[in-house]
């Protein structure tokens, strides 16, 4: 954000953004973002952040805490978009690592560094080739930004702009709109027109699944749960909506233990109540600090084959009314401790997801991936989380490419794992008769594999292929997103150098000249013989090497430094 005219701050400032952005383009899960505050000390680009000194110097840091949660919520509430709030490890901004769901730290991380006075803050959009880069929010910590009037600028208001941008937003020529680039004082929530667009990218909110086509916001109309199975994930839509549940007490089991846990998954306070047959409450709890809900309530002494309800809301009707959840049933054991399948984040997981016993290992037997969504919004068509069980397990997918596809689409493929050292996948295209389509490879490194098709063929069946890059190696095994868009705009790259090498020449050089710290993303290839390799390595201006990188013939690599 730039401050208002004529001595206002930016908030986009080139001069202050080593990240090139291209504004326009949805989180490949957006209901599934995570966000996180980088500890003070954390490096940014070579300096160190000190977001909870500057910050806390001006508002409690429960305050300020509070109102960068509410800026995020206030555009999540409109559209199919949670914010998890997570913790951060304090690597260093733009560490190498998968663009969503790293477990270090969240997808949006927000830091404070000085910058020019022109900017208040700066935000990188999702970017297929910006790595963690991704999100990443710096404040400018020479701006006192304040809660209620307690800084010089409004916390709120800065924030509200700068978590538009992260999700992809661009500055806006309308002096209504909170994208409007210049500051214009405090601001209380979104335009019709920033929920517009907002919407264009990621649709308006919609129920979840477990609604049906009566909702299930009564008795009458709970939704059954079987107890002890896997945890459902749902969604409060509105913060007028409530889910009910229903559960029949089976034979031999006397307790229950009921859990609801937004945390790590959204912003959701939630309220849980648990009512008997008659209707009557047994147990409640509730929470009130956004990003922290984790409820259980425990039930002994229960009917058996008796039917209980649980209803799940949001706790408040303000804007942390609103967010995704987890539930889950599971009964007391006479012995010992109840086992959970929740986990801390919306990435770790436990056990395989979608495990599919090698149903779907050929193109004859590919499963069909239904679109994310049939509404006109620009989310990605395709978005599914799999595993690879063992290391002869190959899963194939079926998708469509859209009917108006035209000679500027490009198939854009994400494949990545979800686990600490787990799975390291990669991901081929192939069209009907099983050949492999040609494609560009836009990253592989760090356990991501990303790739475009350019031109696909409208309405032409396509199957995507996941497999582990080593089947018999280490990280053949384990969990993975699978990401598939079909847009029209293909990530440009530009050729640095290109030759052959061999015995009498067994090096070649090429000079950069850099104006400014920028992002940089290097994709090596190499063709030869079988077996051989090139090698990149790149130096400053005094002999050290700053990063280096090696591509097998065959098996292009890529590596993003910041230079």
């Amino acid at each position: 954000m730039k401050r208002s005219r004529p001595q206002a701050p930016f908030v986009e400032q080139l001069e202050d953004r080593c990240v090139p952005v291209t504004w326009g383009n949805p989180w490949p899960d957006a209901a599934h973002l995570t966000l996180s505050f980088a500890p003070d000390g954390t490096d940014v680009a070579g300096r160190q952040s000190t977001l909870f000194t500057s910050l806390s110097a001006h508002s409690p840091s429960s305050a300020w805490r509070r109102e960068v949660l509410r800026a995020f919520q206030t555009w999540a509430v409109n559209a199919n978009v949670n914010f998890g709030l997570v913790s951060d490890g304090g690597q260093p901004i733009g560490s190498a690592g998968r663009p969503q769901g790293d477990p270090r730290f969240g997808d949006v991380r927000l830091s404070a560094i000085p910058m020019s006075k022109e900017v208040i803050a700066i935000t990188t959009p999702f970017e297929p080739t910006a790595g963690t880069w991704s999100g990443d929010l710096r404040i400018n910590s020479n701006y006192a930004l304040g809660v209620s009037g307690s800084g010089t600028h409004d916390l709120f208001t800065a924030l509200l702009q700068e978590a538009g941008h992260a999700l992809g937003l661009g500055n806006s020529p309308d002096l209504a709109s909170v994208m409007y680039e210049y500051y214009q004082g405090v601001r209380t929530g979104l335009s019709a027109g920033d929920i517009a667009n907002l919407q264009a990218m990621y649709g308006a909110r919609s129920p979840d699944r477990h609604e049906g086509s009566s909702g299930n916001n009564g008795f009458s109309t709970a939704t059954a749960l079987s107890l002890g199975g896997a945890a459902l994930e749902a969604d409060v839509t509105t913060n007028q909506d409530t889910d009910f549940y229903r559960f029949v007490v089976p034979l031999g089991v006397t307790g229950v233990s009921i859990r609801v846990k937004s945390a790590g998954l959204s912003l959701l306070t939630p309220r849980l109540t648990v009512f008997d047959a008659s209707g009557k409450a047994v147990g409640s709890a509730v929470s009130t600090d956004p990003g922290t809900g984790d409820l259980t309530v425990k039930l002994t002494s229960l009917k058996v084959l008796g039917t209980y309800y649980v209803k799940v809301e949001g706790a408040t009707r303000d804007v942390f009314g609103v967010g995704g959840y987890r539930l889950e049933v599971q009964p007391i054991p006479l012995v010992g401790t109840v086992t959970s399948s929740l986990t801390e984040t919306t990435q770790a997981v436990k056990g395989l997801l979608n495990d599919d016993l090698h149903t779907d290992d050929s193109i004859l037997t590919a499963s069909l991936l239904p679109p994310l969504t049939t509404q006109v919004d620009s989310r990605f068509d395709y978005a599914y989380r799999g595993s690879v069980r063992d290391d002869w397990d190959v899963d194939y997918y079926r998708i469509q490419a859209p009917g108006n596809a035209g000679s500027g689409t490009v198939m854009t493929v994400m494949a990545w794992g979800m686990d600490n050292g787990g799975l390291i996948p990669r991901a081929t295209v192939h069209d009907a008769r099983g050949q492999v389509v040609a494609s560009e490879l836009l990253t592989n490194e760090e356990g991501i594999y990303i790739l475009q098709v350019r031109n696909p063929v409208a309405g032409a069946t396509y199957y995507v292929k996941v497999a582990a890059a080593d089947p018999r190696g280490s990280n053949a095994t384990g969990n993975y997103f699978l990401g598939v868009d079909f847009g029209t705009k293909p990530v440009e790259l530009q050729t640095l150098t290109q030759g052959t090498l061999d015995a009498t020449r067994t090096e070649r050089t090429a000079t950069m000249t850099l104006e400014r710290t920028q992002l940089f993303h290097f994709v090596l290839s190499a063709d030869g013989a079988p077996g051989a390799s090139v090698t990149l390595t790149i130096t400053d201006r005094t002999g050290k090497v700053v990063g280096s990188l090696t591509a097998k013939v065959g098996q292009p690599v890529s590596m993003t430094l910041t230079l």
